[in-house]
């Protein structure tokens, strides 16, 4: 268990006898994977790990679907093709908004061994993040380029799962590192890590809603085995490409995370927050292949599986070792109305974040004379 970073303040000063309350928010951190220590922790490695899931992912959905049968070929190439349009339905916003964002910092490591970068958020309110942003041009331009790729992907995907393409297994291959590459492409560039997680989240939903859930058919007779099996495949290919990206993109924020600037990870509780999501990714991964196991249609992702285990160990530990330099945030509610500038001073010891105060409560125009007594105001400390 560690503190998220939010802290709540109750003073009661006239009905509680001058008696502060103080509550502390604590998240469990993850228990289901074996935490490393900092030697094997490395940026690099994690990176490596990464690379190593994009190519088991795409060789085990290869080698575990079958196409020989021509009624077969016809319901997996109609499910290929329904997992590429849901996958890049979900997530071309977020792939926009973080590849066509000025970068306003750069993480060390790479998938292909160069720099990544977290984009300036669009509305941070923060100007310190804004004077930053658009001061690393060729890493901007690697992002549009990445963002040009992706907008290609859905049509090269699509195609990539015709009939005649995926009766070799090369050609189911490739469409695998195709599929691979819409969730991929979205990771190398960070604006808002907790809105980017989100979106790996509900990209997740929309493959299962899609592809998911047909192994209860085989009772009914509906479908045969083979072609429930192959669903099964689609559907574990972009859930593998879905937490490891997910786990790639929250390494990104964490690497490049900078308080000056407010790039990657803001506070405690939002690094916190990624690290549960991203083991609840993880946990639903395991569930799906529970759930078809029971009838025995599972084919071997065991690689996959644990290369990815040990992606989510790598990540979390460092995502924990970065949360502990955050800034935590605090919650007090006033025991007597205030001042805006003497509160502000008060917190931070100067008015410098008077703006960011400003828009972090969301005060409205009364409230920047006085602030009410019993307001929640939140601020935060290193």
């Amino acid at each position: 268990m560690v503190p998220t970073g939010t802290f709540k303040r109750t003073d009661n000063l006239t009905s509680g006898a001058n008696v502060s309350t103080v509550s502390v928010t604590f998240a469990e951190t993850i228990t289901a994977v074996a935490m490393p220590d900092g030697k094997t922790s490395k940026t690099e490695a994690i990176e490596k790990k990464y690379q190593q899931i994009e190519e088991s992912a795409a060789e085990e959905f290869a080698r575990e679907t079958e196409t020989d049968d021509p009624s077969s070929q016809i319901k997996m190439a109609d499910a290929m093709q329904q997992a590429a349009e849901a996958s890049y339905a979900a997530m071309e916003d977020i792939a926009q908004e973080n590849l066509c964002s000025p970068v306003q910092s750069v993480s060390t490591a790479g998938a292909s061994g160069g720099t990544i970068s977290v984009a300036s958020p669009s509305s941070s309110g923060s100007s310190g993040a804004e004077s930053a942003a658009s001061t690393f041009p060729a890493q901007e331009a690697k992002n549009k380029k990445a963002w040009e790729t992706f907008q290609g992907l859905e049509t090269q995907t699509v195609e990539l799962a015709s009939g005649a393409k995926i009766t070799e297994r090369s050609g189911r291959k490739n469409y695998a590192l195709s599929l691979f590459a819409i969730f991929k492409l979205p990771s190398l560039s960070i604006s808002f890590p907790s809105k980017t997680i989100s979106a790996y989240i509900n990209a997740g939903a929309s493959v299962k809603a899609v592809l998911g859930g047909n192994h209860a058919s085989i009772s009914a007779g509906v479908m045969k085995k083979t072609d429930i099996k192959n669903r099964y495949q689609a559907t574990m290919l972009s859930s593998a490409a879905i937490v490891s990206s997910a786990t790639h993109a929250a390494l990104v924020a964490a690497e490049a995370t900078d308080t000056k600037t407010g790039a990657g990870f803001r506070n405690r509780a939002e690094a916190m927050e990624a690290m549960v999501q991203l083991e609840e990714l993880y946990d639903d991964y395991v569930a799906l292949a529970d759930e078809y196991a029971e009838e025995n249609i599972s084919p071997d992702t065991s690689s996959t599986a644990s290369d990815m285990q040990e992606l989510l160990s790598s990540t979390a530990y460092y995502i924990l070792m970065t949360a502990f330099s955050l800034p935590s945030r605090r919650i007090i509610t006033l025991g007597r109305d205030r001042q805006l500038l003497e509160l502000v001073a008060e917190l931070y010891g100067s008015l410098e974040r008077v703006d960011e105060f400003i828009q972090e409560n969301n005060l409205n125009a009364d409230e920047l004379e006085v602030l009410p007594m019993g307001r929640e105001v939140a601020y935060y400390v290193a």
